[in-house]
């Protein structure tokens, strides 16, 4: 499912031709982002159930360490090896059916 994320991003712009160059960068800043976002909201429910003011900084290992964990994960993950091709092709060798679908 998280490879087929990036697969739909990817899709989506290379659909519009203002947004064909980097596509496959820009699907993973989007991916990325609505990882940080993930991360961000499970750290301010974790201090409201813990009844703390938590207060972040980008240089606090808070931020930094899981941030940098999700770029050494994107980059095997996606740019080793331009393993990001091998997940587009796989995709669009799917039928027109299963790929609306998603499964």
């Amino acid at each position: 499912m998280y490879y087929y994320l990036f697969y739909k991003y990817y899709r989506l712009f290379e659909h519009f031709k203002t947004t064909r160059w980097l596509t496959d960068v820009k699907a993973v800043i989007v991916v990325i982002s609505l990882e940080i976002w993930i991360l961000f909201s499970l750290n301010n429910y974790w201090d409201v159930l813990l009844g703390r003011h938590g207060e972040l900084s980008f240089f606090s290992f808070k931020v930094l360490v899981p941030f940098l964990l999700l770029m050494l994960l994107k980059w095997f993950a996606f740019w080793k090896d331009d393993r990001w091709k091998e997940y587009v092709n796989e995709f669009d060798q799917w039928s027109q059916k299963t790929n609306n679908q998603g499964s």
